[in-house]
């Protein structure tokens, strides 16, 4: 696989020269964009949409057979990935009683954790880049390579130093290709201080039935378990599986897991860099029926594999980066 649109660099760097976003910001009201080449695969050919449509950014990377096609939705308050359909086929969870009136986190889809990953004593459950306004940085765009992008950022305001009182920016870099999204993230400190925080992918993957679920690249990580007032075991099993209601953080997992039986039984690679833990979690039947956002019976038809940097957090020097990436690919 071609890594060329990731980030690798795992360490902060010195962006004292380059701490302007790459892009001026723009105030977009709607866009399409169509473009057509061929696919290899006997001429056919692809069409390109990206469009903006009041606080929801679509992409779409679209074949003309009928039953193939790629697309993800982002609701700009939040960043919030709300659908990712490959081959016509949704992969994301989204909960039939989400709140979407911005005040309130979505449930489900990708929310981005940050600065905070769990309860914050001075402000909302994980962080507040998941309940604020995002900046469309750049619009929709086809790549050289035919993959499609658009860049999302979020910077410091008065409401964010009303909380956490620290200049920061964001970057967000989503990459659509066939059966494949990449997300590229830039936590840069622009500051005269230091900074910490943590940082997480809080990924909602469909489920026929998670009871089948499957997930490698566990194997030997030592895990905090927060449904166990936060004893700490070592998973012992080739696969990691769940029956019950589950909260764990897994602490310095694999780059790469594959999770089987979602969707309609297929399976989902994650490849991740820089976000060296990875949560997994399933409120199951008892907390689901406590929670106002979520049917008391969907918990089967979901799982969270979220990866992180969460269990411990990152101190960032100022002037600096932090850097990481995740792809997703259905396999």
């Amino acid at each position: 696989m071609e890594n060329d649109d990731l980030l690798v660099d795992t360490s902060p760097r010195d962006t004292s020269e380059q701490l302007q976003y790459p892009y001026p910001k723009k105030k977009i009201t709607s866009i399409s964009i169509h473009d057509h080449w061929s696919d290899g695969t006997g001429g056919q050919s692809k069409i390109l949409e990206g469009g903006v449509d009041h606080d929801r950014v679509k992409i779409k990377l679209q074949s003309s057979h009928m039953f193939r096609g790629y697309e993800f939705t982002v609701i700009i308050t939040g960043a919030t990935i709300v659908s990712w359909r490959v081959n016509n086929q949704e992969q994301l969870f989204v909960s039939k009683q989400a709140i979407f009136d911005g005040k309130k986190a979505i449930r489900g889809g990708v929310p981005f954790v940050f600065p905070q990953f769990g309860s914050w004593a001075i402000g909302p459950q994980h962080g507040f880049a998941r309940i604020t306004q995002w900046a469309l940085e750049k619009p929709p765009e086809r790549l050289p390579s035919g993959d499609v992008e658009a860049i999302f950022s979020l910077q410091d305001s008065d409401f964010t130093r009303g909380i956490w009182n620290h200049a920061f920016r964001l970057s967000y870099r989503l990459i659509l290709r066939e059966k494949e999204l990449h997300f590229n993230v830039g936590v840069y400190n622009p500051g005269a201080e230091a900074f910490s925080f943590t940082i997480l992918l809080h990924t909602y993957f469909k489920a026929p039935d998670v009871r089948r679920c499957q997930i490698t690249g566990l194997t030997g990580s030592t895990f905090i378990d927060k449904t166990q007032e936060g004893a700490v075991f070592r998973e012992s099993r080739d696969v990691a599986t769940i029956s019950e209601y589950t909260d764990r953080i897994y602490c310095n997992t694999a780059g790469e897991h594959v999770i089987c039986n979602v969707v309609s039984g297929r399976k989902m690679r994650m490849q991740k860099y820089n976000l060296p833990d990875t949560v997994v979690w399933n409120p199951w039947a008892e907390k689901a029926k406590g929670m106002s956002d979520f049917g008391d019976d969907e918990f089967p038809n979901m799982i969270c594999v979220e990866a992180g940097h969460v269990a411990s957090p990152v101190l960032l020097p100022p002037g600096t980066v932090f850097e990481a990436s995740q792809i997703l690919q259905v396999i």
